[in-house]
């Protein structure tokens, strides 16, 4: 991937502020930047397994400057959608992130799946920002079972992208080959997450009905 390739060459270059670089465009990215966050992150693992020789601290830091930059990104979005609830609709970027159609399906699937739809949001792309945004507007999420719940589910995504990226330092071409199909595992675990819910789900509500 060359978004990988370009960030490592532009980083290594500024070791020195490299975890601040990449603590702001985590940031930035988590705030609506159209940057892919899992690019970003395998990027900061190989940046770490190059300082690593000189910086015994080096992923440790990493990891610290990555959790909180993604962490802090979610909860920016959700602060957001809390502060101007349904007139964040207006604005744009919002406006197309977040449309009534899009609010409405969010909605019924919170409704249905709960907590367990924050947790397999984080690993689905494209519903990441809108889901984070939507849970600010609905009020309804109090901001401390937010941050417990997707700080959680944080640490574990970035563990595993850093992780990946530090450890596939040397082979770095031989991963970039696989993020693809990694990225697609998670997307294709998550799917069978919703498609185990929702068929827990109907089985549940047919059993209620034959009760009744």
């Amino acid at each position: 991937m060359e978004l990988i390739e370009s960030f490592v060459r532009f980083i290594t270059e500024y070791q020195d502020y490299s975890y601040g670089v990449i603590l702001i465009i985590l940031l930035a990215s988590g705030a609506g930047l159209p940057l892919s966050k899992d690019a970003l992150l395998i990027a900061s693992g190989i940046i770490a397994g190059i300082i690593a020789p000189y910086n015994e601290n080096a992923l440790t830091l990493m990891l610290i400057s990555c959790i909180f930059g993604v962490t802090a990104g979610d909860c920016i979005m959700f602060y957001l959608g809390r502060m101007l609830s349904f007139r964040i609709q207006r604005y744009w970027p919002f406006s197309r992130i977040i449309t009534p159609k899009r609010f409405a399906a969010l909605r019924k699937y919170y409704r249905m799946y709960g907590l367990w739809f924050i947790v397999i949001a984080r690993f689905i792309p494209v519903i990441r920002i809108p889901l984070y945004i939507f849970c600010g507007m609905t009020r309804k999420i109090k901001i401390g079972f937010f941050i417990l719940i997707n700080g959680a589910v944080s640490v574990i995504y970035t563990v595993i992208w850093v992780g990946l990226g530090y450890i596939c330092t040397r082979n770095r071409e031989l991963l970039l080959e696989y993020v693809p199909k990694i990225n697609f595992g998670f997307i294709a675990l998550a799917l069978t997450l919703i498609l185990g819910l929702l068929a827990y789900h109907r089985f549940r509500s047919r059993s209620e009905r034959k009760k009744q």
